[in-house]
């Protein structure tokens, strides 16, 4: 993504009031900090990390039917 200087600085802003209206929003975590993203099969069923698993594993079984 590219953003113009002009439009970084409206962004920048943007964000500073998002966290001023939102205060929870600027302690949020990303999912891949939880204990479950230790392993490989935690992180495969994470549904932030892959939102359309359950779409994925019919396709596989329709592809091997």
């Amino acid at each position: 993504m590219a953003l113009r200087f002009d439009k970084w600085s409206d962004l920048c802003t943007l964000v500073a009031s998002i966290n001023t209206t939102y205060p929870s929003l600027g302690s949020a975590l990303p999912c891949y900090y939880d204990d479950d993203h230790m392993n490989q099969v935690g992180w495969l069923n994470c549904t932030e990390c892959h939102p359309y698993h359950d779409n994925l594993s019919q396709t596989s079984a329709v592809k091997m039917a």
